[in-house]
């Protein structure tokens, strides 16, 4: 059996699998390059994972993250004894490249075998919102300017769509990048391709919000596993930023995932006001692990030099 197909059974056996290391989801947005996985087996069994994503830009190999995938790294369980070599076992086989540049989950901690192997780490942050089941709870967390803005949405009769189609979803996010002169960086073939797989694993949802003549004032893409759900994209339309209706799509979204997955997971940002928005949910700051190497080395400098 190929490592592809153990994967997959792996998968469908473990229920704690993030849902941007699941199978289906790597088969969908892989379309511009390649994934594969190196699997740790112990008696025939499969006890650890690292699934990966490659592709080749000009003359060089790159391991890094594919389009709305914000993290891909190790799968090791908790009872899982011998981290490190497991890890060690990862290092030495993954395959030939220039660039790996990863998001690992921000439960995953240990990345010292790696460091001994002169990777490099950069500690990034995400907001997350633990026990969404307890809506009031969360509500009364949120800051006065989010509960201004929900009940001015809510005065002012925005409605809720809870299945908008991709096709419509990309036109939006394309025409509110257009108007702060943004061009998108995906198509809408792609964005079809893994909603709809997203959708038929029960795992994704595209949700927008209207004012009362019809306009879309905001949408969001969510794609969610048991543990955790997460805000994969948002846009809002930056003539209405002023209407309540982001704040209330992420509180509409919360509400929708609350039986649907434990914790939510705004995928954070670096960018301090981005970051003061979603703090202002009442999440709290979480930080995760981005991973980084060169081969070979003269190409960090050169790196460095051009970014």
């Amino acid at each position: 059996m190929k490592n592809k197909d153990k994967y997959r059974k792996f998968c469908l056996e473990n229920l704690n699998i993030p849902v941007f290391s699941q199978f289906w989801w790597l088969d969908a947005v892989s379309k511009h390059g390649n994934w594969d996985v190196i699997l740790y087996e112990k008696d025939n069994k499969v006890i650890a994972a690292f699934p990966f994503y490659f592709k080749n830009k000009n003359i060089f190999k790159l391991i890094t993250l594919p389009k709305f995938t914000q993290k891909l790294g190790p799968i090791i369980p908790d009872n899982i004894s011998n981290k490190n070599k497991i890890l060690d076992y990862f290092i030495e086989n993954l395959p030939s490249y220039n660039f790996l540049d990863l998001n690992w989950h921000h439960e995953y901690k240990n990345w010292l075998p790696f460091y001994w192997k002169d990777f490099h780490q950069e500690t990034m942050y995400t907001c997350i919102i633990k026990n969404i089941s307890d809506i009031k709870n969360i509500y009364e967390k949120f800051s006065k300017n989010r509960k201004y803005d929900i009940n001015k949405s809510i005065e002012s009769n925005l409605q809720i769509n809870f299945n908008l189609e991709p096709s419509f979803f990309f036109e939006e996010h394309k025409k509110n990048l257009l108007k702060r002169n943004i061009k998108i960086n995906y198509n809408k073939k792609f964005l079809e391709l893994i909603y709809n797989s997203s959708k038929k694993n029960n795992s994704g949802r595209l949700i927008g919000v209207f004012d009362q003549k019809k306009n879309c004032l905001s949408v969001c893409f969510l794609l969610w596993d048991k543990n955790y759900a997460y805000l994969v994209a948002l846009s809002s339309d930056p003539d209405n930023l002023k209407s309540g209706a982001t704040s209330r799509l992420i509180f509409e979204s919360i509400k929708f995932l609350r039986d649907k997955s434990k914790n939510f997971d705004f995928e954070g940002s670096m960018n301090k006001n981005i970051y003061s928005f979603y703090r202002s949910f009442g999440s709290e700051r979480y930080e995760y692990y981005k991973i980084k190497n060169f081969r070979p080395k003269i190409l960090k400098t050169l790196y460095e030099i051009i970014y």
